[in-house]
């Protein structure tokens, strides 16, 4: 079966007019051109227009994806998120294979360079693995006692991850064995920060910590340097990630369900979207129930990637395309 792609924008439907009521696909979009040029001698330009009329529609997909654990009554649930316009599909809950056991605090998402998601169960505090299309779990191990409140981020194969202490009093940076789960102590953060979230961009790492304000972290030492405060106070500070496409750093409120993206040089945030959650094909607005806790942006291709892939398609199909078109 050829995959379905978005229908092209609208200043650009009308090159074919019958694509309108229908999804566009390379057959869909070759054989909706006239005749004359799905003969042999043209084909592959055709193929050429179509790629280059479907990628805006392509590109479209390419926007800030994130995943974070929404903390509801019992078992937490994964909630895939469009970051821009605030929209989430639940994904399932938080819980091992077979169901028996379900995760009810889990904090601290971040993919690895493999698209692996991982998190921490704070209730334990253990290490996760996360099946992003379903939700199911596999504990990796424990991290050690006496931590709270964890944040995660990935520079290069190394899992980094921000605590506090059981009493709230100091924030550390520590790294995490994705073998074992064990984690190590690096240092603690400047000044008595409390850092819960963690993002990693472009040999930056960045927390956003319990005042508000977004800090930069040295991974050697956990030595912190404030970026600026955010303007005002999120209700939460259990949510951010950077883009890895972009470097646009982006946190959701624990309790009011909005995204926001954050200056990196100034700290600054800036409200983008109230978030909907949407379950079984029903509306939440304002994901009634529970805040979230993390996030983790996944890496999406880039529209030009997009693109090359879309003809890559369409030269796979061509042939048989071309086979088609000369029988009528």
């Amino acid at each position: 079966m050829e995959p379905t792609y978005p229908r092209p924008a609208t200043d650009r439907a009308h090159v074919l007019p019958s694509l309108k009521e229908r999804p566009v696909t390379p057959a869909t979009c070759v054989s909706s051109l006239p005749k004359r040029h799905r003969a042999r001698a043209t084909l592959r330009r055709a193929a050429l227009a179509c790629a280059l009329l479907l990628a805006p529609a392509w590109s479209a997909w390419a926007g800030p994806v994130g995943y974070s654990a929404w903390d509801v009554s019992g078992t937490d649930k994964l909630v895939r998120f469009d970051l821009a316009t605030g929209v989430g599909t639940v994904i399932g809950r938080i819980q091992n294979a077979d169901g028996t056991e379900g995760y009810s605090d889990v904090d601290g998402l971040a993919f690895d360079a493999q698209g692996l998601l991982w998190a921490v169960n704070d209730t334990d505090n253990a290490l996760l693995s996360i099946n992003a299309s379903t939700g199911v779990a596999i504990e990796v191990g424990l991290l050690g006692s006496g931590i709270n409140d964890m944040g995660l981020a990935f520079v290069g194969s190394t899992l980094y991850m921000s605590a506090t202490n059981s009493a709230d009093t100091v924030g550390s940076l520590y790294t995490v064995n994705t073998t074992t789960g064990a984690a190590t102590k690096v240092g603690d953060f400047s000044n008595g920060l409390n850092v819960r979230s963690l993002g990693y961009y472009g040999g930056s790492l960045f927390g956003w910590t319990g005042d508000d304000t977004l800090v930069s972290i040295n991974t050697a030492n956990a030595a912190t340097t404030t970026i600026g405060s955010f303007g005002f106070s999120p209700a939460g500070r259990d949510g951010m990630d950077v883009d890895p496409n972009t470097g646009v750093i982006w946190g959701l409120g624990d309790a009011e369900a909005r995204t926001y993206t954050l200056n990196a040089s100034t700290g600054l945030a800036t409200v983008v979207a109230q978030q909907v959650c949407v379950e079984n094909n029903v509306s939440n607005v304002n994901c009634s129930g529970g805040g979230f806790n993390g996030l983790a942006i996944q890496a999406v291709p880039e529209p030009g990637s997009l693109a090359l892939a879309g003809l890559g398609l369409l030269a796979a199909w061509a042939p048989r395309a071309r086979r088609r078109a000369l029988r009528t």
